[in-house]
């Protein structure tokens, strides 16, 4: 059987730091589960970032040992946890990425407007090997949306 969405993504998290929390145990016993249907139908799993460290998540994929998990990266979700350096950190299990932007003083996350280091990240990213999609996601959610996903789509052409 083969999946006719092959990657789903999510939030689980946020993940505790601690391995031995009994929360830690759970989001482990559910993923697992999560991942056997993935396995089943040759599909992939991708967590998004954002809710806890790479290292957190990177330990957390490991822990479930399965190449169907793996990773939808978020670079504003990532802002306050290290965005670039963080994809070093969770390089191998990258399959997805949002181009999402996020600005500190305004509810305008139109993508190339906000504070996320695209020329860096973009490298970042080129330096690891993906060649995967950069899915927008704008979560202006307003009347102008429109113009700025089209804004944030013409932005990102230039790479």
């Amino acid at each position: 059987l083969q999946s006719r969405a092959p990657i789903v993504t999510t939030h689980i998290g946020p993940i505790p730091e601690d391995r031995d929390s009994i929360t830690y145990a759970r989001f482990l016993k559910s993923v697992i589960a999560v991942i056997k249907d993935a396995e089943k139908y040759g599909a992939i799993f991708a967590l998004e970032t954002g809710q806890e460290s790479a290292q957190c998540l990177r330990q957390f994929i490991e822990d479930v040992e399965s190449p169907k998990l793996k990773v939808n990266y978020d670079p504003a979700n990532m802002l306050e946890k290290g965005c670039v350096e963080s994809v070093e950190v969770l390089a191998k299990h990258i399959v997805h990425t949002h181009a999402k932007d996020k600005h500190p003083e305004t509810a305008k996350p139109t993508v190339g407007q906000g504070a996320v280091p695209w020329d860096d990240y973009i490298a970042a990213l080129k330096k690891i090997g993906y060649d995967g999609w950069f899915a927008i996601e704008d979560e202006s959610g307003d009347a102008e949306v429109e113009q700025s996903i089209a804004s944030g789509r013409k932005f990102l052409e230039k790479f």
